[in-house]
């Protein structure tokens, strides 16, 4: 009797099951424990065996976000390791239509086929396979859109009411709660306003911040950047002030770390073109480079001579202009001992105080801050008044918008600080100098005076200092 040819034993399909969650900022998105589970018992189900798994945790299928584990979905598709994929739904596995075409072009090439849990298996081998999967992507793509409309929507209405953002870490310099004023991080910031507009640097302010040991906001470590320290200071939410797509829509519940006028003060010094660290002539950090200037009207810099001796020189002499033509190369330091000198006598005088008397009464600042609010009140109203045209509304918001302006300029010339005031309320006014931030220094002499640095002449008393190569013009009461 012939023997008969055994049975063949088909071969369960592998799966591929793939899980993603996006960044979670609503808590609206599944678990990758949650779909796991799903996909799995779908596989169970479906007498299948479980061949690979690929996870991408935290990472958005929207726009040109990379997604490792999907790309590596594909070349297991092509390579021919799997017989079908598995997700959760359509939307776990391509939220766009270039990733949507990736895997359809994929698992066509290669016989295999979709099953979601939430919905229905897809054979991309065949026409109405891919309908259904264009079909369904648009439909995924639909709700996405809508949903983001929502959120934005609820993200402005929050911004107009003067609600915090919940969906960011709690900004430096308020408590977790995002209202109250943090002990410690909020007297830094209104410090570091003071120093800056007093003509310290962010650079010192990073350094102070350092020191105390205060944790950034981005990374949790304590080595600060002044630019993250700049970006900080201009943020309208220090004065209180709400903000939806980078205009100022309200006022908002928390706590006020600064004044409005010291934070228009801060915006017009940050922001201003001529604070740039760079200028001709090199190294600035000296006292008088870049302030003081030399008989022929160039500014002097901080330099140094053949021998290396400390030099201030004139700028002309580095653009290769002989001695001979009056400019001005000497030795630094007893320059700026002399005119720290006169600094610190001046400013140690009865009268003192009075160099930081304004010409005239100060402005109203509660009724400055009044108009800005009720100015932005009319602007947020133009948008929603049907009786006016297109053209009148462009119109009166140009004029609204100039005035606020002009008010927010009037709020800054009064949140402006003095680089003189702590001298002059210093009990000893050398040490207040000696402990000053170079910056504020320059910025104190800047404001006092002019300092023209002469020749000291030649011969033997040229290398004793004499006062008269140096000349003082007062800006400010001699």
């Amino acid at each position: 009797m012939p023997t008969r040819a055994p049975d063949l034993v088909k071969q369960p399909s592998r799966a591929a099951i793939y899980l993603r969650v996006s960044e979670d900022k609503t808590g609206e998105e599944l678990a990758v424990t949650r779909q796991r589970e799903d996909a799995t018992a779908l596989v169970e189900r479906r007498g299948w065996s479980v061949a690979r798994e690929f996870t991408d945790n935290s990472v958005s299928a929207a726009g040109k976000v990379q997604r490792p584990q999907f790309a590596a979905l594909l070349d297991a598709v092509r390579a021919g390791l799997i017989d079908v994929v598995v997700a959760w739904a359509l939307d776990r596995l391509c939220r766009t239509a270039r990733d949507r075409l990736a895997l359809i072009e994929a698992c066509r090439d290669a016989g295999v086929m979709i099953a979601v849990v939430r919905g229905s298996d897809m054979d991309p081998t065949t026409p109405a396979g891919r309908l259904a999967l264009g079909i369904l992507g648009e439909v995924a793509q639909h709700e996405i859109d809508q949903k983001s409309d929502r959120q934005r929507r609820a993200v402005q209405q929050r911004a107009e009411a003067g609600l915090p953002a919940t969906f960011t870490p709690a900004p430096f310099g308020w408590l977790n709660d995002r209202i109250t004023e943090h002990p410690v991080q909020a007297p830094a910031l209104r410090a570091a306003a003071e120093h800056v507009l007093s003509g310290g640097s962010l650079r010192a302010v990073a350094r102070q911040w350092e020191a105390a040991g205060l944790v950034t906001p981005q990374t949790g470590g304590t080595v600060w950047i002044p630019s993250v320290i700049r970006t900080m200071l201009l943020n309208p939410r220090l004065a209180g002030l709400s903000v939806h797509a980078g205009e100022v829509v309200g006022h908002g519940q928390w706590a006020a770390i600064l004044t409005e006028e010291t934070h228009r003060a801060l915006v017009s010094h940050l922001t201003d073109p001529s604070r740039s660290t760079h200028r001709p002539g090199g190294n600035h950090r000296t006292l008088l480079g870049g302030i003081a200037v030399c008989p022929c009207g160039d500014p002097v810099y901080g330099g140094r001579a053949n021998g290396g001796q400390a030099v201030l020189r004139c700028f002309a002499l580095q653009k290769g202009a002989g001695r001979g033509a009056g400019h001005v190369s000497r030795k630094r330091e007893p320059v700026e001992e002399f005119v720290s000198a006169l600094v610190v006598e001046r400013l140690s005088r009865p009268d003192a105080a009075e160099l930081l008397a304004s010409e005239g009464p100060g402005p109203d600042v509660e009724k400055l801050r009044s108009t800005a609010r009720s100015l932005r009140v009319e602007l947020d109203a133009l948008a929603g008044d049907l009786d006016l045209t297109l053209s009148q509304v462009r119109t009166r918001s140009a004029a609204l918008r100039r005035r606020l302006a002009a008010v927010e300029d009037a709020l800054a010339d009064a949140g402006r600080v003095s680089a003189m005031a702590p001298l002059v309320v210093a009990s000893d006014v050398a040490a207040a100098w000696a402990g000053m931030d170079l910056d504020v220094r320059r910025e104190v002499v800047d404001t006092l005076m002019t300092v023209t640095v002469l020749s000291p002449g030649r011969g033997a008393h040229a290398r004793r200092f004499n006062p008269n190569t140096v000349t003082i013009t007062w800006r400010q009461g001699e």
